[in-house]
């Protein structure tokens, strides 16, 4: 009982110190560099140990999420949007540069997956591709997805409704709704 009120309380003032309002669970060494302005997570989402938050763009995060440990969350610009009862696994790491990164409600992504909606430019083969900047398209991962251990969501993706996606897929095109998807790249396997 002590441990709850306890857990509950560090949520409450954890919350508010991290994320500018009271959450439902705030586990320890957790890393916010980012305008607590441009956050706004629900009283309900609970962030684990050793979570690492940065950027200058917005982050939102619906009621009932649970970001786990470890997990790293970067929004340089743009918008990072994450809706109901949804789930980022262990040791996640999640990019966002300029544009957005959309998942929807009741999204389960499992540990050590990756997720970005940026890439190099390297059109110009005279110019060194550091100088060239970055290329953004848009991922959306809509509602009711799974995503397997150590996958990868690359830039301008969308994950129809009820698609699964196999551990290690290395997702580049768009994924049907209720699609079973793997390998790399990650090809159609059946329908649900």
């Amino acid at each position: 009982m002590f441990k709850r009120i306890f857990l509950a309380l560090r949520g409450h003032i954890a919350g508010r110190a991290l994320f500018n309002t009271k959450l439902n669970y705030v586990g320890r060494n957790i890393t916010v560099q980012a305008n607590k302005s441009n956050i706004h997570f629900a009283r309900s989402v609970s962030v684990q140990d050793n979570v690492f938050i940065q950027g200058n763009g917005t982050f939102t995060v619906g009621e009932k999420c649970i970001i786990k440990r470890d997990a790293y969350i970067i929004c340089s610009k743009g918008e990072f949007r994450m809706g109901n009862n949804s789930g980022i696994g262990k040791r996640c790491e999640i990019s966002v540069n300029g544009g957005s990164i959309t998942i929807g409600n009741h999204v389960r992504i499992a540990s050590n997956v990756f997720i970005t909606n940026a890439n190099h430019d390297f059109s110009e083969t005279g110019k060194p591709i550091m100088e060239q900047g970055v290329v953004t398209r848009d991922v959306v991962i809509e509602d009711d997805v799974w995503i397997g251990h150590g996958a990868i969501i690359l830039p301008g993706v969308r994950i129809g409704k009820g698609a699964i996606i196999a551990a290690g897929a290395v997702v580049t095109k768009t994924v049907e709704p209720l699609a079973i998807v793997g390998g790399n790249p990650a090809r159609f396997i059946k329908s649900r």
